[in-house]
């Protein structure tokens, strides 16, 4: 291999997604917040009753099955149509976490519950954060209402083997200012409130959103732990040698 196509194979490394955090990083300031990157999406919930959303399901098996008929007659007549969905709670709820009621995903999460992203899906954000674990500084939101603000964003770890720690809890309203000219809008800084929030395979992430309400979430992304961004780097050095 020549020196220019070593070359060139060492600059696909910025191609990727974040870094390796066993490498030099400095949580402080501006590293924390490495990239301009974030992601967003808005759950709009028209149903009678307050819910809680895993916006973060941690490693359980989300993915279920609808099934709808269409034609009448007798069964034998009738046309039946499976479709994959990815906000199934039977795992995690069996997993001991009941008081979640939906998890996030594309479209329609439960009856009255719809999600959107606001650019690329929420599947591939989900999947990409399952393996490229997402450190999360700061959080916007904004709302049709402010007594959407009436909910918490609870942070909890899950093992396989044990019930691990207690909840962090993040109190919504605490952010919301009476006297704050966007009354519809708050930024919560969670770095510098000393809250780690980590959207990975072991984190359940879950919100309240109450009924009637429309909560639009951006999450800016800072340090990114890429395996694969790891892995170029290890066959970068090793030609390199």
């Amino acid at each position: 291999m020549t020196k220019a196509e070593i070359t060139a194979l060492n600059a696909l490394t910025s191609n990727f997604e974040g870094t390796a955090w066993d490498e030099e990083l400095n949580f402080a300031g501006k590293e924390a917040i490495r990239r301009n990157l974030q992601f967003a999406f808005q759950i709009v919930n028209s149903s009678a009753n307050d819910i809680v959303v895993a916006i973060n399901p941690a490693n359980f098996d989300i993915m279920g099955v609808a099934t709808t008929a269409a034609g009448t007659g007798t069964p034998a007549a009738a046309t039946y149509t499976s479709t994959p969905h990815y906000h199934n709670t039977a795992a995690i709820k069996a997993a001991g976490f009941t008081d979640i009621d939906a998890v996030l995903d594309d479209g329609t999460i439960l009856t009255s519950v719809v999600v959107t992203a606001k650019r690329g899906t929420i599947r591939d954000f989900l999947n990409f954060v399952k393996k490229n674990f997402c450190f999360i500084p700061q959080l916007i939101l904004d709302v049709d209402d402010k007594t959407a603000y009436n909910q918490d964003l609870v942070i909890r770890k899950s093992s396989p083997f044990r019930k691990l720690g207690d909840d962090t809890i993040i109190t919504l309203s605490d952010y919301f200012k009476e006297t704050q000219f966007q009354d519809k809008k708050i930024t919560i800084n969670l770095l510098q409130e000393g809250h780690n929030v980590q959207f990975d395979d072991q984190s359940i992430i879950t919100v309240g959103v109450g009924a009637g309400r429309t909560m639009t979430f951006n999450l800016k992304i800072g340090l990114i732990e890429n395996f694969a961004s790891k892995y170029n780097q290890k066959v970068v050095d090793k030609l390199l040698s």
